[in-house]
């Protein structure tokens, strides 16, 4: 493999990797074992409440968050998070989304989960 190859590839996908604002984390620690990343979901409000919002299509799991999505939030003061489940607990991790962030996703890559979230687009 040639160099100018391997440059060209890191270079095209570091915008890719330094878009994601937060994701959650690969496992959850749970004494001597880690429980691995079984589902993510994207809830508007207090995680508590169970305000999930439904992917975009039944295919993919990605979220698009519109700017008037974040407006009615904020008017309700609610916030919009991305919440982890992990497989073997009832644990989860819940990560307050920025304002603003576009889109979330849910994808798998040779078996693992990967749930993340874009950076706000800059105003």
């Amino acid at each position: 493999m040639s160099i100018r190859f391997i440059l060209l590839c890191s270079l095209l996908t570091a915008p890719a990797l330094a878009a994601a604002a937060l994701q959650c984390p690969a496992s959850l620690p749970q004494g001597n074992k880690a429980n691995i990343l079984r589902d993510a979901s994207v809830l508007e409000g207090d995680p508590a409440q169970h305000g999930e919002l439904l992917p975009d299509n039944n295919r993919e799991s990605v979220w698009t968050l519109p700017e008037a999505q974040w407006r009615d939030a904020q008017q309700a003061g609610r916030g919009l998070y991305l919440v982890c489940r992990y497989r073997g607990s009832e644990q989860t991790v819940q990560l307050a989304l920025p304002i603003g962030t576009p889109r979330c996703t849910l994808t798998a890559h040779k078996g693992k989960l990967r749930a993340a979230c874009d950076a706000p687009r800059p105003r």
